[in-house]
């Protein structure tokens, strides 16, 4: 494994269509505000904390170390923080994440022992996947809706509570497919994400000898075949409105579709969005203009400035004399002061998370 870091990247690089387009319709709800107010008064994430707290084992450094370790790679690699993790006996073969303030994650005793080392990775990935596509908000508001929790103002509405189910769920589905890729690109290999959805589809652990991954492959194949017919479509109708996470052959037939794609290897190969590159589009948007810290000069949605200062923190240092100037890492003196520009404690890159 080559362990790529994809530092600063932003979840619009690799976010599936669905996802973005799901999120986006979530968003229109009218009750959304209320909604969110009311999960906050309901304090989910405190009586969650509370419960792992008291019925799971926290991991650290010197408890369940292997697993911690996992946890803290990915982390680093993803560019962000390490969430509190607990192993819990209780909830059968399952992993989820909680928390929009402080992200917890927990995996279950059932999953960790089914999973190989490579396939648990993969789903501890996956989970990371979660946090930095900022999926948590909206899986409190699912809690909320599992709680029966909708304002007063969802329910005199006709209809609209449940629009706002369907929509979380088809959201729910859709960021599913995003934190798959986030797996898939901690592992930079399908084959660990497809064997731990074909375990969970129902593969034994003791009879996996006799499994063949790419009977399953070809049997995703035929799905796909089988789901462009029109009876099938008709028979399939609203099977998987209220499921939370796709069926395990439709996320594997995404998983390779998207591994076979330009996309993924160009952000393989470090070419993707960045979160500075997001901020300052966001920035133009609102302002209308973005300087150049080196120069000062309006570069607009510019990438590179005349000065020749790339707009982008991986590709910018300070300056050891005067720290408020910014150069290129590639330039040996300062343009502002003319100090020679050499890699010192003092003296770095700006930090990218």
């Amino acid at each position: 494994m080559s362990l790529i870091n994809f530092s600063q990247i932003h979840p619009r690089a690799f976010a599936h269509s669905a996802d973005k387009a799901a999120t986006s319709a979530f968003a229109q709800v009218p009750v959304l505000p209320e909604l969110l107010k009311k999960i906050s008064e309901l304090s989910f994430e405190k009586r969650l904390f509370a419960h792992h707290m008291h019925n799971s084992v926290r991991l650290s450094e010197s408890q369940l170390p292997s697993i911690w370790c996992m946890v803290n790679e990915v982390a680093e690699r993803l560019c962000i923080s390490v969430p509190n993790v607990y192993v819990s006996r209780h909830g059968g073969v399952n992993a989820f994440t909680f928390g929009k303030q402080t992200h917890s994650m927990v995996l279950t005793t059932a999953l960790i022992d089914l999973m190989s080392e490579r396939e648990l990775r993969g789903i501890i990935a996956h989970e990371m996947g979660h946090i930095l596509c900022e999926h948590l908000l909206y899986m409190e508001v699912g809690h909320a809706l599992a709680s029966n929790a909708l304002p007063p103002l969802a329910k005199a509405i006709p209809g609209l509570e449940e629009s706002v189910n369907g929509l979380f769920f088809a959201w729910f589905r859709a960021a599913e497919y995003s934190a798959d890729r986030a797996a898939l690109l901690i592992l930079e290999d399908p084959e660990p994400l497809t064997s731990s959805l074909s375990r969970l589809a129902g593969v034994p652990r003791r009879l996996e000898k006799e499994f063949d991954l790419r009977l399953f492959v070809e049997q995703v194949g035929a799905f796909k075949e089988e789901a462009n017919n029109l009876w099938s479509k008709i028979v399939t109708l609203g099977m998987g409105t209220f499921l939370t996470h796709p069926e395990p052959a439709k996320r594997v037939g995404a998983i390779l579709e998207w591994a076979g794609s330009s996309e993924y290897h160009a952000i393989l190969s470090g070419r993707y969005l960045t979160r500075f590159e997001v901020e300052a589009l966001d920035r133009v948007r609102i302002e209308g203009v973005r300087s150049c810290p080196s120069c000062g000069r309006s570069v607009g949605e510019a990438v590179v400035c005349q000065c020749g200062l790339v707009q982008d923190p991986r590709q910018q240092q300070r300056c050891p004399v005067n720290p408020d100037h910014v150069n290129g890492i590639d330039w040996k003196y300062c343009v502002a002061c003319g100090a020679e520009l050499k890699p010192s404690a003092k003296h770095s890159e700006i930090p990218g998370c």
